[in-house]
C-alpha cells in the first residue's frame, strides 16, 4: 500500500508556507495497492469489516462507525477489469461479493514506483504508536493531480459530472512551492523505469503543456484563480511554478 492524495501531499509539504487562505486539511485517507505483489491473506475486505470498517456505495470507499473514511484504489492496468468505463476492480483473491473492495483510478501509476517509506506518528502526544507506511513523492503527486484535473475537466466541457475541485489547483500550488525542481526532476526520472508510470507521466505532461499555451484560457489557471481570488502575485507565482515543472517533466526524458 502507498498513501496518496491529500494526506500524502500534507505529509510531504503540509508546512511550508504557500500564502493559501485555506489549510492542509483532509477527512479521509487514500491508498493505492500494488497488485503484482499483493498477497492473498489478508483477505482485504475481510480485514476492513473485522476493524469495523462497512462498504460504502461507491466502490473502495470504506467507512468506521467514528465516520473515518478509506479509499481503496488500484491502477487500471493491475484492475483485471477491460472496460473503461468499469470503476470496481477485479481482485481475484480478495472477492468481496460487490466487488467493491477497491475502485480504479487512473493518475496513480507513478505512485508505485516512486515512493518512500516514511515514519507516521500519532497526532496524539501521549500516543507511542508509529508505523512504517510508503508514501508516494511529490512528482507522483502532481502527476496524480493533474490526472484527475485533466478528467474532470473533460467531463465538465462535455456536460458529464466533471466536478473540478479548487482544492486540486492549491494542492499542485502546495507541491511545487515546498519541491526543488531538482527534486521533482528525479522524481519524473523514476517514472521513466516503469512503462505505464511514464506513460502518465508523459500524458500529465501533454496535458500542463497545452494548458499553458492556452494562456488567459487554462482552466487550470482560471480554478486556480478561484481560489486565490484573482490574486496578480499568487497568478505569476503559478505561472512561473508552472514554467518550472514543465521544465523539470522535459529534462527527466533527455
Amino acid at each position: 500500500m502507498t498513501i496518496v492524495g491529500a494526506q500524502a501531499i500534507y505529509l510531504r509539504v503540509g508546512d511550508i508556507d504557500a500564502g493559501l487562505s485555506s489549510a492542509p486539511t483532509t477527512t479521509d485517507g487514500d491508498l493505492v495497492l500494488d497488485v503484482d505483489v499483493l498477497t492473498p491473506a489478508p483477505e482485504l475486505s475481510q480485514a476492513l469489516v473485522a476493524a469495523g470498517f462497512t462498504s460504502a456505495d461507491q466502490p473502495g470507499t470504506w467507512c468506521s462507525a467514528e465516520g473515518i473514511s478509506v479509499d481503496l484504489m488500484v491502477c487500471p492496468h493491475q484492475s483485471g477489469r477491460t472496460s473503461p468505463s468499469a470503476r470496481s476492480a477485479h481482485l481475484a483473491a480478495h472477492g468481496h461479493p460487490d466487488r467493491h473492495t477497491a475502485r480504479i483510478a487512473a493518475g496513480l501509476e507513478p505512485a508505485l514506483v516512486d515512493r518512500d517509506i516514511v515514519t507516521l506518528m500519532a497526532l496524539d502526544p501521549t500516543d507511542p504508536r508509529t508505523v512504517n507506511v510508503n508514501v508516494a513523492g511529490p512528482s507522483a503527486l502532481v502527476v496524480a493531480k493533474l490526472i484527475k484535473l485533466e478528467e474532470r475537466i473533460a467531463a465538465a466541457a462535455s456536460g458529464g459530472r466533471g466536478r473540478v475541485r479548487g482544492k486540486d489547483t492549491t494542492d499542485i500550488f502546495r507541491l511545487l512551492v515546498g519541491t526543488e525542481p531538482d527534486a521533482l526532476c528525479a522524481g519524473f526520472q523514476r517514472h521513466e523505469s516503469d512503462s505505464w508510470a511514464a506513460s502518465t507521466t508523459s500524458r500529465a505532461r501533454d496535458f500542463v503543456r497545452a494548458e499553458k499555451q492556452a494562456r488567459s484560457r487554462s482552466m487550470l489557471r482560471r480554478v486556480f484563480g478561484t481560489e486565490v481570488g484573482d490574486d496578480a502575485l499568487q497568478l505569476a507565482r503559478w505561472d512561473a511554478l508552472v514554467d518550472e515543472l514543465i521544465a523539470a517533466m522535459a529534462s527527466a526524458t533527455e
